[in-house]
């Protein structure tokens, strides 16, 4: 005959959920509590940045000026000066260097992928033809034409990159102007085509170029706009002409005069950086140190000249004191998961009897009843009665008296049925068992009925019970939920087998 064995243990998922559920006060107090410390700790976590920040604001902070450079400089010796002052032309020409590659628009195109779209105007006169290549040239740097352009580029283009974006020629020779503090490109290239001119005309090529397609094409829309508004006006200065949009392309990919003015920024922004580290050792330690307050000088005129980008910023990170309810509700959920999950491991794996019907479902032994033993609280029990209804609400609910009846009929009837005169009760949890006065009241109903019911003790530790049990011959296990250990219930009807006691059936004492 084969011992009972784990290999598998049945358990229902919602009678842990129900289980949970009659839990109801403690799932409450820890929603509340983990919700109010949620609030509480994002609530002092936004009062300390707070007080940081207006400590750090309130704080004074003597800064240096250049009028204080220029004392410095005074101060040291003439060797030493003119080393400090040939630094500082090094830290200066650096910052604008850096200045430029952070904020110039061409600097932050992709020079392998980089959208244009090219326009190619006929001008035609008897005269001044020079002139007008100029004219027209030079009505991109006109302030009021640089605003609309740059209103063009939602943000991307300051007035300054506009005769970087926008590329002007007169076949191979460009019409920009270089500018010592900033960095020209010119297109020398007709991008593919090739357009001749005769005698009494010449071509201006225009190439606007744009962080992407849509940017690019909007760009030369406006382009054709103002070429017509200016035409008028140029027109009287210079005479009667003609100008004709002959051809217009658009192209995305490499732009190497873009490629060849990015590498040379920042070849530049290195060999600026090293020449600094290397006059920086040939000096003294008070020549050094007045270069280091100019490059906190430089520092503060970089951060004056953000501000206003950073106004806005600045004020979307205000940081409001109050109860976020935001964090409350995290709190709240955290709270219900640590609660389940507690509940869920304890079911899982606390390694006891969870519910009546686990001896029948994993071990097919007849259940004769279920005692239940809820308490019942004066606060709020009626939420208690509600739940446990609705838990049964497919069932037959027996009151005390109905259920007691059908515990006495089922035992009485297995008796009878088998000729039982004794029948012994034990349990992994019999002596609290067999306190309750339904155990007294059954020993007692059935003695009516000449059936002796002998309320024993815990076969496995107690070797006087193991022998009563067996001389017996007969056993009903009586076990309590949450108290009664699956692994000793299992040893125990081991032993019962071995011993060749037939176990009838099982009363469960259900919490």
């Amino acid at each position: 005959m084969e011992n009972y064995q784990q290999k598998e243990r049945k358990i229902c998922f919602m009678d842990c959920v129900w289980n949970i559920f009659f839990k109801w006060r403690i799932l409450i107090i820890t929603v509340v509590f983990f919700a109010v410390l949620f609030g509480m700790l994002k609530y002092m976590k936004d009062s300390k940045e707070k007080v940081e920040r207006e400590k750090a604001e309130s704080n004074v902070v003597t800064e240096i000026s250049e009028e204080d450079i220029q004392n410095q400089l005074k101060n040291l010796s003439d060797i030493d000066k003119a080393k400090a002052e040939t630094a500082m032309n090094y830290v200066k020409s650096l910052y604008g260097k850096k200045k430029y590659a952070k904020n110039a628009a061409i600097m932050k195109l992709d020079s392998y992928n980089v959208n244009r779209v090219e326009l190619c105007y006929s001008i035609e006169s008897e005269k001044n033809m020079s002139k007008l290549v100029s004219a027209y040239s030079n009505v991109f740097q006109k302030s009021d034409v640089k605003s609309l352009l740059v209103a063009e580029s939602e943000g991307t283009m300051q007035n300054d990159d506009v005769s970087e974006m926008i590329i002007v020629r007169n076949g191979g020779e460009s019409f920009q102007t270089y500018n010592a503090n900033k960095y020209v490109v010119s297109a020398n290239d007709t991008n593919g085509y090739t357009i001749s001119a005769n005698n009494e005309s010449t071509f201006l090529y225009i190439t606007a170029r744009g962080n992407n397609e849509e940017q690019a094409q909007k760009f030369a829309d406006r382009i054709k706009l103002v070429m017509e508004e200016n035409f008028v006006e140029i027109e009287k200065l210079y005479g009667k002409h003609s100008l004709t949009l002959i051809q217009e392309s658009c192209m995305s990919g490499r732009d190497s005069g873009i490629t060849a003015l990015q590498d040379e920024v920042y070849k530049s922004i290195y060999e600026m950086s090293r020449d600094i580290v290397d006059s920086a050792g040939k000096m003294s330690k008070e020549a050094a140190q007045v270069v280091d307050n100019y490059e906190v000088v430089l520092d503060k005129g970089l951060s004056e000249d953000n501000a206003s980008e950073n106004i806005e910023t600045e004020n979307k990170e205000v940081i409001k004191v109050s109860v976020s309810k935001k964090w409350v509700f995290f709190g709240a959920i955290f709270g219900a998961l640590i609660i389940g999950g507690i509940e869920v491991l304890l079911w899982l794996l606390g390694g006891k009897l969870n519910s009546p019907d686990e001896l029948q479902q994993n071990f097919d032994i007849h259940l004769y009843g279920v005692v239940e033993e809820r308490k019942k609280h004066k606060i709020l029990g009626v939420i208690d009665e509600l739940i446990y209804r609705f838990k049964n609400r497919n069932k037959k609910i027996l009151n005390e008296k109905q259920n007691f009846q059908m515990i006495l009929s089922g035992i009485c009837l297995d008796a009878k049925r088998r000729g039982i005169s004794s029948i012994y009760v034990t349990g992994t949890e019999i002596e609290s068992i067999g306190e309750k006065a339904i155990i007294n009241e059954l020993k007692k109903e059935l003695a009516a009925e000449e059936v002796n019911l002998i309320i024993g003790k815990n076969i496995l530790c107690d070797s006087e019970a193991l022998l009563e049990m067996s001389q017996t011959r007969y056993v009903i296990l009586a076990e309590e939920t949450g108290c009664s250990k699956y692994q000793e219930i299992i040893r125990e009807m081991n032993t019962c087998q071995n011993q060749s006691v037939d176990i009838l059936g099982s009363i469960v004492f259900a919490h």
